[in-house]
């Protein structure tokens, strides 16, 4: 129909495209072109292309249930298909109906990621989300909403933004618009990456300055900020912005790239910042060097300003708190910043104090900062009375420090060497390398030298054989260099054999330069004297001595910043004639000479020739679209690398089937055919032919690729790899897993000879990719046509069912292999896949399949896989349908032996779900078929009394726990009745066994309490703490247990259930969502009324027993605090208020009960709630010191000050 004489491939597509705008260019009659006989790929093309320039929606849509994923793919990039005109069919309710049916799921997929890449109708795009959203197509379903209208997308974040929250780029749906972004952020999914989202809009910084800036304030914790801001949004924010910058510095100068912020702020600015940025408590503040890290910005401030500055700040911050007094600021080294009047101030104060602040007889240190006047004398004493020999040389070190002048250095060498020229070697050198370091001993008169000079000799700095001490001796060259004083011997073998040149130049900053310049006269003709009789008995001997002598000078020279001009000819010419030992020293390198020897010793090596580029996949592409020919002849080396894993050719092998069908696709089929008749057994010429089999599949036509099928079919299930040719295993393998990248699928009758024993595991890749390209009815087909197979084939089939099956056709399958099988693989693999199906499909395929699930549930046995029983658990399941499923799991469970422990834990697993959701159960059925059946062998068979194995303790447990949960979850009169009758009758009959015990245990009595326990715990769950009905529910179990136990056995066992009493209704009446100071007000009023009244009713029955006085108020404090917390306040702040209305009573036993109740303290954070309880507290006090009654004040005194000593509320 057509034919293109293009030779590349982009001429191809560009002649093709002519052709087809020729056509339309004429206004030819579609209908003629549509029935001419379609002989190629490119026909087709050529038909949709026209098909797409007429605008023909029709012919598009029978392209696209065509089912060729080719012509599909060419048909979805006709973009006018997507514009509103065509809403009538490109929207989800005809593609459902109409076409997706007819599509495979890849091509679904690709058509609903066009229509989500080209529709922007706001309109549109909503109704495209939601049927994505239902068919559990996430990821395309956030496409959609992109392009939605806001308020769609205020709607979906308010309702499930926990979906949105999947969403990799949250930006991309909330635009510009700022509301959405913060109704996006204030939900309970971006609490911990707050910053990261507020930084990933900060392109909303171009839409509204103020507006993004204000919602940085607003949602960044200035505290714990640590995402930067880019350069461009930093420089905008600091330039012009400054304002905002400087009110709200400890969020911006952490936001603020740091060099942009340095770059635009001035000294008075860093100023500022370094007072804002104070931390807010001191402790913070000493506990890190504020200094070092607000470094960058101390640089702004002048040294002689740093000091005060932070002395400054610091009073602002914490007010009268003192500040270089405190030991931190000595261990951070704040004094450096003080000047020295300053520092001997502020030493001299610590050691007035006295404190000892350093440490335990550390006070010495302070007298470093102090004069050498001041501190001489101090130091002598503290010395003098110094036993521990390392301490005493510390303090000779702080002697140093204190060193101003020459005289100070003089007193100080004098002293050492009356009182110190005792100590060992090693501390003595510590000392004289610090006074050199710290001190220019270049300086000392003859007589100080003279002192100095007999410590030098005390270590051995004038005696053969030390060699540690050259460092010492360079100084002793320098003094004599300086001072003319003549040579010691040992000082001049130093200078011949031992003197290191480089260190000279640390000297250099401590001479004059007289001083150093005669230094250089010195040494000069020193060296350049030896170097020039440096002659020994042979010339070996005699060169390496002047080499020796030549790098001394060679270093001098350096040293004294020379040039090469400076040095003499003789020593040049001598270097020059011995180069290659003296090489290395970079003063006399010549750079000329160095390229030279780079020359010359450079390896000459051979120049590479130009080769091809490496043959891959790409290359090959780009010689498609330039010149087909020289694919041809690079034939043989395609074929070379045809055995390579790393080679690829599937995008190649695809574009040569549809436009060189005759050309280069004869000729690749042909070598593939080729590779597979040359390939033999040998194991790497396995990749050859399976890269062989997947190019016929490619290229190959019908003919050639069914008798590539039947010409291998495996002729027996069972691979016997004893016996079997290798080669055949191998293309039997390949056309198993290649076989379905044919673009025209393969007769099936053909390929399910394959599909059988133990080549079904090669079959794996096949399965997934029909699933995927196969247009649905195939696939269905196929699915079909391997569930009639054996069973290792068969669950193959079922997996693949699943997925394609619709729900009607997929019940009427499982549900017959369901009844058939006995095989417990298969089993789960029916069940399992049904849960998730359940679960990740629309409400009513959910609907179609829950009957199923359910039926299979209750036919469940003792044999099936423990996976399976722990789904019934699964928190997955849709909530509306927990009930019924826990239900059937139940029915099913209860019926398994009960000789196994695999099987008493299933159903503690049961029953603790069932205990979880029983709002959702039918409480007919809970009561019935599992409370009434575990109270009717507790008590009818005597059960209570039996002592149980540790499984099955823990399932009677459970049991108890589910009625527990029955009474407490009661929601009218009619369940609230039914509740109370039921917990009467289990105290009731345990009552009956109380008596009862076991090895010296009163087991029943003590599930009596363990029960009444339960009820408590259940009542405090956030679902029913505000229950009216629990006030019932503990009047009941009271009234019970007065009525059948002598109140003296239950004494504080009643206590405790009025106060819980009381405490549950003030709950009922009292339900806010925040507690206000006038709240806690009205309900410690409520709490003190009930309490009073409580004790006057125990008072006047004369049953307040003062034996059990500790034991009730250690039920009422802890009852009133578990109340305070389902009130939300603190429950030491409430039991506060209740003390102090007490104490408004005047009476003498309220007043006591009050100062029982009071708390010491309170652990809170809120300051208004620390204030009040202080305030209470002391008016609690003062109240109690006016009252002249000698208990009163003797538990006052006993309590608030013998305990811990302290001063409270005072």
């Amino acid at each position: 129909m057509v034919e293109l004489t293009g030779d590349t491939l982009g001429e191809l597509h560009q002649e093709l495209n002519f052709k087809a705008a020729e056509i339309f260019k004429n206004n030819a009659n579609f209908d003629d072109i549509k029935s001419l006989e379609e002989k190629s790929d490119v026909d087709q093309l050529f038909k949709i292309e026209v098909a797409s320039k007429y605008k023909n929606m029709d012919y598009m849509l029978k392209i696209l249930k065509g089912g060729d994923s080719l012509y599909i793919s060419r048909a979805l990039k006709c973009v006018w298909m997507y514009d509103d005109e065509y809403s009538h069919i490109i929207n989800p309710e005809y593609l459902h109906s109409e076409v997706f049916h007819h599509m495979s799921l890849k091509m679904k997929t690709k058509m609903i990621n066009s229509i989500a890449f080209h529709i922007r109708n706001p309109d549109r795009a909503a109704v495209f989300s939601l049927y994505c959203k239902n068919k559990r197509m996430k990821q395309q379903a956030l496409k959609f909403f992109i392009f939605t209208s806001e308020s769609f997308k205020m709607d979906l974040i308010n309702e499930d933004c926990y979906y949105l929250s999947k969403h990799g780029y949250p930006e991309l749906f909330i635009g510009n618009s700022f509301a959405l972004a913060e109704a996006f952020i204030s939900t309970d999914h971006y609490i911990i990456q707050k910053e990261r989202f507020v930084n990933d809009l900060s392109y909303l910084y171009n839409v509204d300055e103020n507006k993004y800036l204000d919602f940085v304030e607003k949602h960044v914790d200035p505290e714990h900020a640590f995402v930067l801001f880019g350069c461009r949004l930093s420089k905008s924010v600091i330039t012009k912005h400054k304002d905002r910058v400087l009110l709200n510095p400890v969020l911006y100068v952490k936001k603020i790239k740091r060099h942009i912020l340095l770059r635009y702020i001035n000294i008075e600015d860093a100023k500022l910042f370094i007072i804002r940025l104070f931390p807010r408590h001191a402790g913070t503040f000493w506990n890190h060097n504020y200094y070092n890290h607000l470094s960058y910005l101390f640089k702004f401030i002048p040294r002689n300003e740093t000091y005060q500055l932070l002395k400054k700040a610091f009073n602002l911050a914490y007010g009268d708190v003192p500040f270089e007094m405190q030991y931190k600021f000595y261990y951070h080294e704040y004094y450096h910043f003080m000047t020295q009047d300053e520092k001997e101030s502020w030493a001299l104060a610590h050691l007035k104090e006295n404190k000892e602040i350093l440490g335990s007889n550390n006070d010495y240190i302070w007298y470093k900062f102090v004069s050498f006047g001041h501190a001489f004398q101090p130091i002598k004493k503290l010395i003098m009375i110094t036993p521990d020999t390392d301490l005493r040389n510390k303090m000779i070190m702080v002697l140093v420090d204190t060193v101003r002048n020459k005289n100070d250095l003089e007193a100080l060498i004098k002293y050492y060497h009356n009182r110190h020229n005792n100590e060992n070697i090693d501390t003595k050198k510590i000392f004289l390398s610090a006074i050199i370091e710290k001190n220019n001993v270049f300086e000392l008169d003859e007589a100080c030298w003279d002192v100095f000079n007999k410590l030098l000799y005390s270590i051995e700095v004038y005696t053969v054989g030390f060699g540690g001490v050259n460092s010492y001796r360079l100084i002793c060259v320098l003094y004599n260099i300086i001072h003319k004083i003549e040579m010691h011997s040992i000082l001049i073998t130093y200078i011949d054999s031992y003197m290191d040149v480089s260190q000279l130049k640390r000297y250099s900053n401590k001479l004059k330069p007289k001083e150093w310049d005669s230094v250089y006269d010195y040494l000069i003709p020193y060296y350049l004297k030896k170097f020039k009789y440096s002659i020994k008995w042979d010339q070996h001997h005699t060169i390496e001595n002047k080499n020796t002598y030549a790098r001394y000078l060679i270093k001098l020279y350096e040293c004294f910043n020379k040039t090469k001009e400076d040095i003499p000819n003789d020593v040049l010419l001598f270097v020059k004639s011995n180069y290659s030992s003296l090489k290395y020293e970079k003063f006399i390198q010549d750079p000329v000479q160095e390229v030279e020897k780079i020359r010359t010793t450079e390896i000459e090596t051979k120049i590479t020739p130009y080769r091809l580029e490496t043959i891959t996949e790409g290359c090959l592409m780009r010689l498609l679209k330039k010149d087909k020919q020289t694919i041809m002849e690079l034939m043989p080396e395609i074929q070379s690398c045809i055995g390579k894993r790393e080679f690829r050719l599937t995008t190649f092998l695809r574009k040569i089937s549809v436009y060189f069908p005759l050309g280069l696709a004869d000729a690749f089929l042909s070598l593939f055919e080729d590779c597979l008749c040359e390939s033999s057994e040998n194991y790497d010429e396995w990749q050859i032919t399976k890269s062989a089999i997947y190019g016929i599949f490619c290229l190959g036509d019908v003919n050639s690729m069914q008798r590539l099928l039947t010409e291998n079919v495996p002729e027996e299930p069972k691979i016997d790899h004893s016996k079997i040719d290798r080669k055949l295993l191998v293309i039997q393998e390949a056309v198993c897993r290649f076989a379905c990248y044919s673009r025209l699928p393969v007769p099936q009758e053909a390929i399910l000879s394959y599909i059988k024993g133990d080549y079904v595991h090669f079959c794996l890749p096949m399965f997934n990719r029909y699933l995927s390209n196969l247009p649905l009815p195939l696939c269905l087909k196929f699915i079909e046509s391997i569930l009639n197979a054996p069973l290792s084939v068969q669950k193959h089939g079922i997996r693949l069912a699943f997925k394609a099956f619709s729900a009607e056709n997929l019940k009427r399958l499982i549900s017959d292999v369901w009844s058939r099988t006995k095989n417990v693989s298969l089993r789960m693999l029916i069940y399992k896949a049904l849960f998730d199906k359940i679960i990740n499909s629309d409400e009513s395929i959910q609907d179609d399949l829950f009957e199923v699930i359910k039926s299979f549930t209750l036919t469940l046995h003792d044999e099936d896989q423990q996976d399976v029983f722990n789904l019934l658990v699964s928190h997955e399941m849709p909530e509306r349908f927990k009930g019924d499923y826990l239900q059937a799991a139940w029915e099913s469970v209860k019926k398994l032996r009960d000789d196994k422990t695999k099987n008493i834990a299933i159903r503690i697993n049961v029953i603790k779900d069932i205990e979880i959701h029983i709002e959702e159960m039918d409480r007919d059925y809970v009561k019935r078929e599992l409370i009434d059946v575990h109270t009717h062998n507790m008590f009818h068979f005597r059960g209570i009394r039996d002592n149980p194995t540790e499984i099955m303790t823990s399932y009677n447990n459970c049991l108890w726990n589910v009625a527990a949960k029955y009474i407490v979850a009661s929601k009218n009169e009619t369940e609230i009745e039914k509740s109370l009758e039921l917990l009467q009758f289990i105290l009731q009959e345990l009552h009956k066994h109380w008596d009862y015990f076991y090895r010296q245990t009163y087991t029943v009595l003590r599930h009596s309490y363990d029960f009444v326990q339960k009820l408590k715990e259940k009542t405090e769950l956030n679902s029913y703490k505000y229950s009216k009905y629990n006030v019932l529910i503990f009047e009941r179990v009271l009234q019970c247990l007065v009525e059948l136990t002598p109140q003296s056995e239950i004494y504080m066992l009643t206590i405790d259930l009025k106060l819980y009493i009381i405490a549950k209704r003030i709950i009922v009446n009292n339900k806010v969502d925040e507690v206000l100071a006038e709240d806690r007000k009205r309900v410690s009023e409520q709490v003190t009324k009930e309490l009073v009244s409580f004790f006057d009713d125990l008072k006047t029955n004369n049953i307040l027993l003062s034996t059990f006085y500790n034991s009730f108020l250690e039920v009422v404090s802890e009852t009133f605090i578990k109340m305070s917390m389902v009130l939300k306040t603190t429950g030491n702040l409430l039991l506060a208020m209740v003390a102090n209305e007490l104490i408004k009573l005047k009476e003498t036993d309220n007043t006591l009960l009050a100062l029982s109740l009071m708390p010491l303290n309170l652990s809170t954070n809120y300051a208004n709630e620390i204030a009040e309880f202080k305030s209470i507290g002391s008016n609690i006090i003062k109240e109690v010191k006016d009252i002249k009654n000698f208990e009163i004040q003797s538990l006052y005194y006993n309590k608030f000050i013998v305990n811990g000593f302290q001063r409270r509320f005072e």
